[in-house]
C-alpha cells in the first residue's frame, strides 16, 4: 500500500522523496516531545495502514555512524513506520539547517500540535538556551513572544513540585510569571499548593500572588524581564530605533557588540556628532560593509 501525502503549505515547493528507513537516524534526545509513548505509535501506525501518511517527515544532512539523514521533525511518524516494517518513507530533505534552526522546526511541530504541556515547552526552552540562544532568537525560532520564553524559563528554576503541578494545569501562565517574583522557595512552594488545592476544590476564588510593590529609587541589577518591560515601555513612549532600547538589548545579550556600536555610529551621523569606535571594530564593520 502507498502512503499518501499531503504536504504543508511551508513546504509545497520542496521535494518528497521515498528514503530508506536504515539511513535515517531518530535521535530521541534531540525531539522536544522527548519519550514517545508506544501505544501512540501502534496506534499512528494503524492510521496509516488505513489511510496512509498525511505529512512526510522532514530530514536534513547526517554523515555520521553509518547514517546519511537525521529526522528532524516527525520523529513518531518514523517510529510507526519501523513499527510497520516498511522499508522506505515519505521524507523532505532539508539541507544547510544550524542546530537553532532545527531544533526550532521541531519544536513548533510540536507545538502546533497543542499536545506538550507548559513542562515540555519549558524543557525545550532550555534546548535553545544551552546552544546559547538569546531569549529574543528564541522568540523569534519558536513564533513566540520575549514573556513566553520568560514564563517557561522561571519554571524551571522553581522546586519540582511547582513544576509538576504546572505540568498538571493547576498553574496558570500568569501565576508561573507571578510565583517567579517570589525570591523565597519556601513562600513559592506554599502559595502554588494554595492554588493546587484550591482548584481541587473547584474553588472559584483562588488565592492571590501577592507580588512585591517596585521600588523605584532602588538600584540593583535587573533581570531579563525587567529589562523587557522596561524596553517595551521606551518602544511604546519614544518609538523603536532609539539607542536607549538598543542599549537594554545589549546588557540583556540580544544584539551583539558590533551591533551596538554600529547604531552610535549611525546615531552620530544622524545628529552631526563626532564619534568614532573602537579600531578593531571599524575593521569588523568594513568586513561586513557596515
Amino acid at each position: 500500500m502507498t502512503a499518501a501525502v499531503a504536504i504543508p503549505e511551508n513546504e509545497k515547493d520542496m521535494k518528497v522523496e521515498h528514503f530508506l528507513l536504515h539511513d535515517i537516524f531518530s535521535d530521541p534526545d534531540f525531539n522536544v516531545r522527548g519519550v514517545i509513548d508506544p501505544a501512540s505509535i501502534v496506534e499512528l501506525a494503524k492510521d496509516i495502514e488505513i489511510q496512509g501518511l498525511l505529512q512526510p517527515i522532514t530530514v536534513r544532512p547526517h554523515d555520521l555512524d553509518g547514517f546519511k539523514y537525521k529526522v528532524v521533525v516527525g520523529h513518531r511518524r518514523y517510529a510507526a513506520y519501523e513499527f510497520l516494517e516498511r522499508d522506505t518513507i515519505p521524507s523532505i530533505l532539508r539541507e544547510g539547517l544550524t542546530e537553532l534552526q532545527a531544533l526550532g522546526l521541531n519544536f513548533v511541530e510540536n507545538l502546533q500540535r497543542q499536545d506538550l504541556n507548559i513542562l515540555q515547552e519549558a524543557h525545550g526552552i532550555d534546548r535553545f538556551i544551552k546552544l546559547g540562544a538569546t531569549i529574543g532568537e528564541i522568540a523569534k525560532l519558536t513564533g513566540q513572544g520575549k514573556k513566553w520564553v520568560v514564563i517557561r524559563m522561571g519554571l524551571l528554576s522553581m522546586p519540582e513540585p511547582i513544576q509538576e503541578a504546572a505540568a498538571a494545569g493547576f498553574l496558570t501562565q500568569g501565576q508561573i510569571y507571578d510565583l517567579s517574583e517570589i525570591k523565597d522557595v519556601s513562600d513559592q512552594m506554599t502559595m502554588a499548593k494554595a492554588i493546587k488545592e484550591a482548584k481541587l476544590r473547584n474553588e472559584t476564588r483562588l488565592p492571590i500572588i501577592k507580588k512585591k510593590k517596585s521600588k523605584p529609587t532602588q538600584r540593583k541589577r535587573r533581570n531579563p524581564e525587567e529589562i523587557f518591560q522596561m524596553i517595551d515601555h521606551i518602544i511604546e513612549e519614544m518609538g523603536e530605533g532609539n539607542l536607549a532600547t538598543r542599549a537594554l538589548a545589549w546588557a540583556n545579550g540580544e544584539i551583539s557588540d558590533l551591533d551596538l556600536y554600529r547604531d552610535l555610529v549611525e546615531y552620530a551621523k544622524a545628529n552631526h556628532l563626532k564619534y568614532s569606535p573602537p579600531v578593531e571594530v571599524l575593521d569588523l564593520m568594513a568586513v561586513h560593509k557596515m
